[in-house]
Formats: C-alpha cells, structure tokens, sequence
C-alpha cells in the first residue's frame, strides 16, 4: 500500500473515494511514461469502466511504445568510445 504513495495525487485520491481499486493502483504504478500518463489512464479506465486486467495490458502497450520512441543513440554501441580514443 505505501508503493501507492508513489502515484500522482489525483490517482491516489481516487483510489481514497474508491473510484479506482487497488488494483488498478497498482497498474498504474508500472506505467512508465510518467505521472501524467498514470493520470491519463486513471481517467480512462474511470470513463470506460476497465477492468484491472485491462488496465496491465493497457501500461503494457504503453510501455512498448516507450521504449521503441526512444531516439536510437539511447541504445549506444559499446565499441563506439573505442572508435573514438583511436
């Protein structure tokens, strides 16, 4: 429960009011794009009604799409500072 601290106020107010479950805290916590983004999906699942299990696969897909934005000189060579020193 005190990971649930971690989550943007307005989440952890709803989980309070009990508009979202625990689980759905939860969910959001693995969504790696940031506090907004936890904050936007709350928001979703509160207006589409989804389920917990939903909701992980939507921060999986999320997540996915995190990771292929990512610019390409993210994922460096590790010979590239060799190239360089010679």
């Amino acid at each position: 429960m005190i990971r649930l601290l971690r989550l943007p106020l307005a989440v952890q107010r709803r989980v309070a009011a009990g508009v979202l479950s625990a689980g759905h805290a939860r969910a959001l916590l693995a969504l790696e794009a940031g506090p907004e983004a936890q904050e936007e999906l709350a928001a979703r699942i509160v207006a589409e009604g989804l389920s917990v299990r939903a909701t992980e696969e939507a921060v999986t897909l999320a997540n996915r799409a995190t990771v292929s934005r990512r610019p390409a000189e993210a994922q460096t060579d590790p010979d590239a500072g060799v190239a360089r020193r010679c």
